[in-house]
């Protein structure tokens, strides 16, 4: 899929989620580092539910890539720690003849709640060869971040992340994001 079509149907998914009335909150969230960019927008529909779609560049030595997500999340509220668990439907978009791939991956992630203000983050997403399709036997991510929330609807945050694939192994990224999250 080339990169033009990406983009097009990123800024899709994020205006349907910006202009859709019936959410009762949502997040942005924006990582960048010298190699990456990626946004995220995410609207709950109840206290447990959420929609999420989002959008990865990155251009490292190697190679350029995209990858596209749409998923859904729940989560409980425990105090000091939230775990959540979800599905999303993905596309990734290598730079190549033989590097691209979409599929389903299941994900987990919590945030614990440190000293006043102060949060640390994990997210997963595995996607095995059965619910894959394209040049890609496997999928996976993983993500830290350690933040502080500046002011009432936002945070800043220092991460570290890697988006990977097997068989061929393709590695989308791995490295440190610098970000910002709102609640709007």
């Amino acid at each position: 899929m080339s990169k033009k079509i990406c983009s097009i149907l990123s800024v899709a998914l994020l205006g349907f989620f910006a202009v859709h009335g019936s959410a009762f909150a949502a997040d942005l969230d924006i990582g960048l580092s010298n190699e990456l960019a990626q946004v995220s927008y995410s609207q709950s529909y109840n206290q447990q539910a959420k929609l999420q779609a989002s959008y990865l560049h990155a251009d490292t030595n190697e190679h350029k890539s995209t990858v596209l997500g749409l998923g859904v999340l729940t989560s409980q509220d425990n105090g000091d720690l939230q775990p959540r668990l979800g599905a999303k439907v993905f596309l990734v978009d290598g730079e190549g003849p033989s590097n691209s791939g979409y599929g389903l991956a299941l994900t987990a992630g919590a945030d614990f709640s440190l000293l006043p203000k102060w949060f640390l983050s994990a997210d997963a997403a595995y996607a095995p060869k059965i619910i894959m399709g394209g040049d890609f036997d496997g999928y996976y991510e993983l993500s830290a971040r350690c933040g502080y929330q500046l002011i009432k609807n936002g945070s800043v945050y220092l991460g570290f992340q890697k988006h990977q694939t097997s068989s061929p192994s393709y590695g989308v990224y791995e490295g440190v994001v610098v970000g910002v999250k709102f609640a709007m």
